[in-house]
Order: structure tokens, then C-alpha cells, then sequence
């Protein structure tokens, strides 16, 4: 994969087309698929974003705990409060992230246009199935999109945990987001606990551990 976490400042038309032109290509050789990426492709592209992270601070952070190491995922020991934020929904409600706290909760920062982040959606689904019950929320804050292309994405992907709309950027600065997707690791406590660039494979083994230790950890 050529680029592994999209820049903010990317243009949405250059996202739309490689989305449009690779929906095309599938279907072309393989028919239509609603079965998501390849798993091997996230898992690629995490790669890829790890070997190329090698400053100094990324690889003490990932020190600090082994386990978010094996998803190259920066472990944030500070004991830093989430910002909060009350966003809605693209069917009007809105969702603080006060009512969440008791909660692991895995923040993501996405847009439609963003290639990255449609390979990442799908394993964040079975990801959602699998641990919704155990205390894990997925929240999928969208970046200055309308309602209507949220929902019509969300629908598309078969998705099932809730779209936040970010339609002024305040919560994305707030949480320094720079590059899409990102996702947030919150703890039961409301503390960010890591923060990963680029998409994951969040189903590998690797990936399910580390969302059973910050269940576990109470």
C-alpha cells in the first residue's frame, strides 16, 4: 500500500476516486463483495505504518507495555483525562463521551474519502460484536462530512456502532488528530491509555488481547 494514514489536509475528491476506482476494479474481477478487505491488507498497512515510525518516543512508548507493542500502538502511561465532547449523530441525537465512563472505549477518527480507514471499518465491526457486551464502545467520529453521506456510508459498510459528526474539527484538534484513521484508546477511567496511526487488523489475536487487557484492567 503506498500510504498508510492519510493526511487531514488530503482533498476529498483524491479519496473519493481511489475509493470509486477500486470499488470498480473489484467488482470487475471478483463480482460484488460486501465481505470487507482482505484481513492480510490492514495487517500489511500496520506493518508498513511500524517500520516506518521509528523515532525514539514511538519505541519507548511502545516499551512500556508489550502488548501494545504487538499492534504498534503508542501506550500512554501518563494517566492524561480524555478531552471530552458531546457530538451528535448523523440521525440528530447526541452522545457525550461523559455517559461512556465505566467503558473501555475506542475512539476513531475517520472520513468516507479516507482509503485507510474504509479497510479499517470492518474489523472494527467484528471487533464491536464481539466485545460490546464486555464494556467495549466503538465510536466513530467523522470528520467534517454531512449526516446524510455518514449515514449513507454507514449503511454501505453494515456498520453498527455509532457515527459522531465532528463538523467543525474542534474534538479531531482537541485530540491532535493528524493523520486519518487515528484511534483513541480510552480505559475504564476515562484516561487515554494509547493511541495507534493508521489502520489496524484490531480482530488478529494481537488485536483482541489487547482490548481483553484494557477490559481486565478495570
Amino acid at each position: 500500500m503506498g500510504t498508510v494514514a492519510w493526511p487531514i489536509q488530503v482533498t476529498r475528491r483524491r479519496g473519493e476516486e481511489w475509493a470509486m476506482r477500486t470499488r470498480a476494479d473489484r467488482v470487475r474481477r471478483l463480482g460484488p463483495d460486501r465481505s470487507g478487505p482482505p484481513r492480510g491488507a490492514v495487517a500489511v498497512a500496520a506493518l508498513v505504518l511500524v517500520l516506518m515510525w521509528t523515532g525514539s518516543i514511538g519505541r519507548a512508548a511502545w516499551a512500556k507495555d508489550p502488548i501494545f507493542a504487538t499492534m504498534a500502538v503508542a501506550h500512554d502511561t501518563s494517566g492524561s483525562e480524555a478531552p471530552g465532547f458531546t457530538l451528535a449523530t448523523p440521525e440528530g441525537q447526541t452522545l457525550a463521551l461523559s455517559s461512556f465512563r465505566g467503558r473501555v472505549v475506542f475512539l476513531n477518527f475517520w472520513a468516507t474519502w479516507c482509503p485507510p480507514c474504509r479497510l479499517e471499518m470492518p474489523s472494527m465491526e467484528r471487533l464491536h460484536q464481539e466485545f460490546k457486551d464486555q464494556g467495549l464502545a466503538i465510536l466513530a467520529v467523522d470528520i467534517e462530512e454531512s449526516p446524510k453521506l455518514v449515514a449513507k456510508f454507514m449503511r454501505e459498510f453494515r456498520l453498527t456502532f455509532p457515527a459522531l459528526l465532528d463538523s467543525d474539527s474542534r474534538v479531531s484538534s482537541r485530540y491532535a488528530v493528524r493523520g486519518l484513521p487515528t484511534t483513541v484508546l480510552i480505559d475504564r477511567r476515562g484516561r487515554i491509555a494509547g493511541r495507534a496511526i493508521g489502520p489496524r487488523e484490531w480482530t488478529s489475536p494481537e488485536g483482541r488481547a489487547l482490548i481483553r487487557s484494557l477490559l481486565e484492567r478495570g
